[in-house]
């Protein structure tokens, strides 16, 4: 009799045993879920970089393009800066006035700049499993005073107006991951 306890001890123990061991199997650990989501997160970082660095070079060539085709010379033939009838030097002349250099228009073609180099941006795409979408940020523009060409501004820095949104998501992966530019943020052109 005391073999036969001995044996269903023993063999109560082994079942034990491969009981426990088929449950610790069945909670195998799926670590798919947490490398999409660290994906996601490197992603945004990456859109976040990427939107910064879009900000100053599609400011850049916006202003780049207007300040090449418009000089603040031509701005004497124009009404508000009092031009007068031929053969004055600084007669009025409307295809000449259009050539002049202002301010509010060289901000205008650098926010088209950013808003054009922003959309190419999102059009290539940053990573083949998400989707990156921005929202809001609104950026505005500031210009300084160019001390080498008086009357011509060079640009100064960028600052975003509100929030702006990046999204970052993928279906496939099931995952979802939203940041951030805050606002008031500025950027500088350095």
């Amino acid at each position: 009799m005391k073999g036969y306890l001995s044996f269903v001890l023993a063999f109560l123990c082994l079942m034990l045993i491969l009981a426990l061991l088929s449950i610790v199997q069945a909670q195998a650990y799926d670590f798919s879920k947490a490398i999409a989501a660290q994906r996601a997160y490197g992603t945004g970082m990456n859109a976040k970089e990427s939107i910064l660095e879009n900000l100053r070079s599609g400011a850049r060539a916006g202003f780049e393009g207007y300040d090449s085709t418009h000089f603040p010379e031509a701005c004497m033939h124009c009404l508000d800066h009092f031009c007068t009838i031929p053969p004055a030097p600084n007669f009025c002349h409307a295809q000449l006035c259009s050539l002049c250099f202002r301010e509010n228009e060289a901000r205008n073609a650098s926010e088209r700049g950013i808003n054009d180099s922003l959309a190419a941006l999102m059009a290539h795409g940053l990573d083949p499993d998400f989707n990156v979408s921005i929202a809001g940020g609104s950026p505005e523009v500031f210009l300084a005073p160019d001390l080498k060409r008086p009357g011509k501004y060079i640009p100064d820095s960028i600052r975003l107006r509100e929030r702006m949104g990046i999204y970052v998501g993928s279906e496939k992966l099931g995952i979802w991951y939203e940041t951030g530019i805050p606002a008031g943020t500025v950027v500088g052109y350095g």
